[in-house]
């Protein structure tokens, strides 16, 4: 499997107030996908949410998909397959997840029918209060 990397970019938070950013220190790479940032959004209603919201700065191929998967069964238990895909809105790509545990870990990929290019580095994971 090939892997990516990803760029923080702390300018890129968007609605800080509602969010959380989940720090990264990753090494550049200029050859493939920038991370823009990362969120966990709560609602208005009391429901909990993962957000993600996933920067690049280039076009994905012809049947690839971008996903976060990660350790619970909302994220694929770590099948990129199984993975959520996440979706482009105004030159990000964002989904949305119910969090149904209070810790969780998590990378990006990006899926093609039979090859996974895995985000480089170590696991990201954010620990919280329920």
């Amino acid at each position: 499997d090939e892997e990516i990397s990803f760029e923080f970019c702390q300018s890129c938070m968007h609605d800080p107030l509602s969010s959380l950013q989940l720090p990264i220190d990753l090494k550049q790479d200029v050859n493939h996908f920038t991370k823009q940032n990362d969120r966990v959004n709560w609602d208005t209603v009391g429901q909990r949410y993962f957000f993600f919201v996933l920067g690049m700065d280039r076009a994905l191929e012809s049947g690839a998909r971008v996903v976060v998967t990660g350790n619970t069964p909302e994220l694929g238990n770590w099948d990129p397959y199984q993975g959520v895909e996440l979706r482009p809105r105004g030159g990000d790509w964002v989904a949305n997840v119910p969090r149904s545990s209070p810790d969780i870990e998590y990378k990006f990929a990006i899926v093609r029918e039979e090859m996974i290019t895995w985000e480089v580095g170590y696991n990201r994971n954010f620990t919280g209060a329920r």
